[in-house]
Formats: structure tokens, C-alpha cells, sequence
């Protein structure tokens, strides 16, 4: 094996972990784009309901303990 044989077969090395990189960050990308539009459809949904959901009334505090004093 030559030099050149060498160093080519290591750039084709090269190139191929490259592609398997591409490969996978584009199919995670896929994959986050469904789940996007899963997220939207869902959104899509919910804002379409029109359900009129009770509105969180203020809750009276809990009277504080009185303190002793002492004389």
C-alpha cells in the first residue's frame, strides 16, 4: 500500500463518518419537526374548544397567630 492508497483510504474514512453524521443529525431534525407539528396540532385544538374554564379566585390568608406577650 502506497502513501497515496493510505491517505485516500483515510479522507474515504473520513467522508463516510461525515455522512453517517449528516444522516443522523438530519433524521433527529425530522423527528423534531414532527414533533412540532404534533405540538401544533394539539395547540390548534385546544384554542378551537371553546370551553369557558372557571377563573382562580383569591383565597382569604389564614389569620396569623397571635403572639404571647410577656409582662
Amino acid at each position: 500500500m502506497t502513501i497515496e492508497e493510505a491517505a485516500l483510504e483515510n479522507k474515504l474514512n473520513e467522508l463516510d463518518i461525515l455522512r453517517q453524521s449528516l444522516e443522523d443529525r438530519d433524521r433527529r431534525i425530522q423527528e423534531l419537526e414532527k414533533k412540532a407539528e404534533i405540538l401544533e396540532n394539539l395547540l390548534t385544538r385546544a384554542a378551537s374548544v371553546r370551553v369557558q374554564y372557571p377563573q382562580p379566585q383569591a383565597q382569604k390568608l389564614a389569620p396569623a397567630p397571635k403572639r404571647w406577650s410577656v409582662r
